[in-house]
């Protein structure tokens, strides 16, 4: 109720609950999801694991096969268990290729995770994972909750917080998952 009443004080349109989000392509909105980014994150991830492992010398041609088939059960396994989960839960609607593009994000802290222990050695790769698995989770909060939240308008109560929680969970998830990614 208050947050209506600053709204209408300063001139702010509350948004139509009712209605949809509606979602532009990214030639329309700049901040819009695609797959672009990350697929190209996804095979420079599989290429840089292919030259860590060769600069340890752990090379072997089917790892590359190895490591591409692995991102890519866990980027699609990571897609169907938060679509899912935030279905079941909070009877939210996200597109499959939003939370497939959300999800590949990952890849590019991956990759900058492993070129980080190639450059500078064991320390600083492990500073740069937290860092990038915690932006990548961040950036994967916010944009789930602009889909389940549009406008930033929040209304308090039980609904609220258990949306938030899981919220939380996805996004610290993705420290784990990103380092997951890289140990292999």
């Amino acid at each position: 109720m208050q947050q209506q009443q600053q709204a209408q004080q300063y001139g702010q349109e509350q948004p139509n609950m009712e209605k949809p989000m509606l979602m532009m392509s990214p030639r329309e909105d700049e901040n819009a999801p695609d797959l672009y980014i990350p697929t190209m994150a996804f095979i420079t991830y599989v290429l840089t694991a292919g030259f860590t492992m060769g600069v340890d010398s752990a090379f072997s041609p089917e790892m590359l096969g190895r490591t591409s088939s692995f991102g890519l059960v866990l980027w699609l396994l990571e897609v169907f268990a938060i679509k899912f989960g935030i279905y079941l839960l909070h009877n939210v609607q996200i597109a499959m290729w939003d939370a497939t593009a959300y999800a590949g994000y990952k890849f590019v802290g991956a990759v900058v995770a492993l070129l980080t222990y190639l450059t500078f050695g064991t320390m600083a790769y492990y500073v740069v994972l937290l860092y990038t698995g915690a932006a990548v989770g961040y950036m994967i909060f916010k944009s789930y909750w602009e889909i389940m939240f549009p406008g930033g308008f929040v209304s308090e109560g039980k609904d609220t917080d258990s949306k938030r929680l899981v919220l939380m969970v996805v996004g610290a998830l993705q420290v784990f998952l990103t380092w997951f990614l890289v140990a292999v």
